[in-house]
């Protein structure tokens, strides 16, 4: 009969660590910068010494000078203060529209993925639809009845045409999400529907 000998196994040192997160590039910090810049111009563009962006120098010289930095357009207007006015309305609208699009398709969207059934089901069908048109000609269509045109207006008629687009992200996400083993546990512990979805 051959001896079985037990031999002790001696862990070897691994010299693996675990993987880094690779460092942002060069781009990344140009984009964050650039946006940067635009919400605190657009932030302290009141408070700035800025030219009438709507008057008209009637020199017409579009070089850049000290009172026009970044010169003048065809029509005589600063185009530095109308840069800056421009700026305050793009962000206005974006982050109004932003917010009307996840607040409305958002909440719909997760509750949508979280108790199924019939909801489900008429969301998603009336999401797909309003989905195969574009945006673009519907925002047109609507601003052209809806007159006057006013910023408030732009940003709701954004919005709202954003929310089929959040509904359908955030209803996968939260389709992910709810068959993890921490929402199952959640469940069990008898955890409202309302508090795992806020979680």
């Amino acid at each position: 009969m051959t001896d079985i000998q037990n031999t002790a196994v001696t862990p070897v040192a691994s010299d693996e660590r675990p993987e880094s997160r690779e460092p942002l590039g060069l781009v990344f910090w140009v984009c964050v910068g650039w946006l940067t810049l635009t919400v605190v111009a657009a932030l302290v563009g009141p408070f700035l010494p800025l030219q009438d962006p709507n008057a008209v120098d009637p020199s017409f010289n579009i070089a850049m000078s000290w009172s026009h930095p970044l010169g003048i357009d065809q029509s005589g207007r600063d185009i530095f203060s109308r840069l800056i006015l421009g700026s305050r309305t793009s962000i206005v609208i974006s982050i109004g529209a932003m917010a009307i699009g996840f607040g409305i398709g958002g909440t719909l969207g997760m509750f949508a993925a979280y108790k199924r059934g019939l909801f489900d089901l008429v969301t998603s069908a009336l999401t797909f639809t309003l989905l195969a048109f574009p945006s673009i000609i519907g925002i047109i269509a609507v601003l052209t009845v809806w007159t006057p045109v006013a910023l408030g207006k732009i940003t709701i008629v954004i919005g709202v045409t954003s929310i089929p687009l959040v509904y359908r992200v955030i209803r996968a996400a939260t389709l992910a999400t709810a068959s993890k083993e921490y929402v199952t546990a959640a469940k069990v512990m008898g955890a409202r529907d309302s508090r795992i979805m806020l979680r």
